[in-house]
């Protein structure tokens, strides 16, 4: 038994070492694609950008194991993440339906208004404010705007500001769900009493009323309350989706300048702070979403909640490409989405299903002892993949073709049959059987010559018009450049440009 086992892990590490041979190093050129979608050309003379939508994921579930403050950093990370502004949404998925989470991330929206702009003003880099005023290194390097001190002195008030109310909003909402409920048991007592008197009846039953989470609008919070109760628990409660930051206007908007933004103190005018006239203060929309759970279904867990997304940001944004990202994920480098497009929109792109970006990790102590930064794993393993039709997913930082979530098949797809027609061989058998599986989903292909077949479209995806209708867009304009004839797949340029 023990040769046995010693044979079997001989061959497992066979099998592990095999890929190592083939590792591959990708690079991306980010000047080509600025300047093959961004600059001005007989198809886009104003030079406006062609790139593509980009939908971005935000996942989280517990306000509790996940802290809000993360999440809103993971948040504000995406909405200054340089891609134009009107190309980009964020979706937050918040699966334990808390009132925390919604209000925190309110909070967020409006911190971004300062934000934002900063870290376009400024370069700054990473745009995750927590990560950002917490290096070690000299933050004034390369700097040369004489204001850059004072807007980072600024800036960093308002971050502390920003984390003191999100560190008091459980305590605040727990203080005005009390004082909502006070008022309500005072009305149902007077309520009572005057029934009582009206009937002559002295004897008054205790009243109980449900202790509900209520909004700051004076409104219950349909998703999970404080104090769970029928249709308020995690497992239990209504759909929410609410825009935070709708969609930005198409043609960018200047901020104004320290002459004109002024502060008052004791009624005295002070100059600004933030000069932002030269920056645009435009942001990316923004969306909470949670989904509708009710007892007796299975939810998938993220997979559900990831569902979710996808069909709701079909409606509101349609990316032809999707980015997802955990709570406690965030963009070290602002420039991480243009490197994805660099594959995706390459020749030959439209047949990439995702691209997997690696993980690096924070508060880890130098020497690395118990191996928390995983580098094997993303530095070996995952490029050695990469040689063999591409890594895993691992569940966060990847970005995927829209269309490839739906279950279509990547374009030119060769339908392969039996090389002697009608055989009864038993070697043609495995043939025969993957041609009538082909045929069985052939509605989900996107082939040059037959289109799609929308037949099938309610039997897959269910019966929203707007969302199959919505499917033939994301397609087209997740297809690369048709700016050379070995480019099978493509579309024209300047045709996502909005004029």
């Amino acid at each position: 038994m023990s040769v046995v086992c010693e044979l079997w892990f001989a061959f497992s590490w066979l099998l592990d070492q095999l890929p190592k041979l083939c590792p591959v190093n990708r690079a991306t050129d980010l000047t080509v694609l600025k300047e093959k979608f961004e600059i001005p050309s007989p198809s886009n003379p104003t030079g406006k950008s062609d790139l593509p939508g980009l939908d971005i994921f935000v996942s989280t579930a517990d306000p509790e194991k996940e802290p809000p403050l993360v999440t809103a950093n993971t948040i504000l990370s995406i909405l200054a993440a340089d891609y134009p502004v009107e190309k980009l949404s964020c979706y937050v998925s918040d699966d334990g339906g808390a009132l925390l989470t919604f209000e925190a991330m309110a909070e967020a929206a409006s911190f971004a208004s300062v934000w934002v702009p900063f870290c376009r003003k400024h370069g700054i880099e990473p745009r995750n404010p927590e990560s950002y005023f917490a290096l070690k290194k000299d933050p004034y390097k390369n700097k040369v705007r004489p204001d850059f001190v004072r807007d980072r002195r600024r800036l960093k008030r308002e971050y502390d500001e920003f984390k003191v109310r999100i560190n008091a909003l459980p305590d605040a909402i727990r203080r005005r769900s009390d004082a909502y409920h006070a008022r309500e048991e005072l009305k149902a007592v007077r309520q009572q009493r005057q029934e009582a008197a009206a009937a002559k009846d002295a004897l008054l039953e205790p009243i109980k009323i449900p202790k509900a989470t209520w909004m700051a609008d004076g409104t219950h919070w349909p998703g999970t309350w404080i104090h769970p109760t029928s249709e308020h628990t995690r497992g239990d409660h209504a759909g929410i989706i609410q825009v935070m930051l709708k969609p930005p206007a198409e043609e960018p908007i200047f901020g104004i300048s320290s002459d004109d933004n002024h502060e008052e103190v004791e009624g005295q005018p002070i100059p600004g702070v933030l000069d932002l006239s030269e920056v645009d203060v435009r942001l990316p929309m923004l969306v909470y979403v949670s989904r509708e759970k009710r007892p007796g279904y299975d939810h998938n867990k993220k997979a559900g909640a990831m569902n979710a997304l996808v069909r709701a940001s079909a409606v509101m944004s349609n990316g032809p490409f999707i980015l997802n990202l955990d709570c406690d994920h965030y963009f070290y480098n602002s420039l991480a989405l243009r490197e994805g497009m660099c594959f995706m929109m390459d020749r030959g792109g439209d047949r990439i299903c995702y691209v997997q970006f690696p993980q690096r990790f924070e508060g880890i102590d130098p020497s690395d002892r118990y191996a928390n930064h995983n580098t094997v794993f993303f530095d070996v393993n995952m490029r050695a993949l990469d040689g063999l039709q591409g890594p895993v997913y691992v569940g966060t930082g990847c970005l995927f073709r829209r269309i490839a979530l739906y279950g279509f098949d990547p374009p030119r797809t060769k339908i392969r049959s039996s090389p002697c027609g009608r055989c009864c061989c038993g070697c043609c058998f495995p043939a025969r059987r993957a041609a009538s599986h082909d045929v069985e989903t052939h509605a989900l292909r996107m082939d040059e010559d037959d289109g799609m077949n929308l037949s099938s479209f309610p039997r897959k995806f269910g019966n929203s018009s707007f969302l199959i209708d919505s499917i033939p867009v994301a397609e087209f304009q997740g297809r690369p450049l048709a700016d050379h004839p070995s480019v099978k797949n493509g579309r024209p340029p300047g045709a996502l440009h909005i004029a």
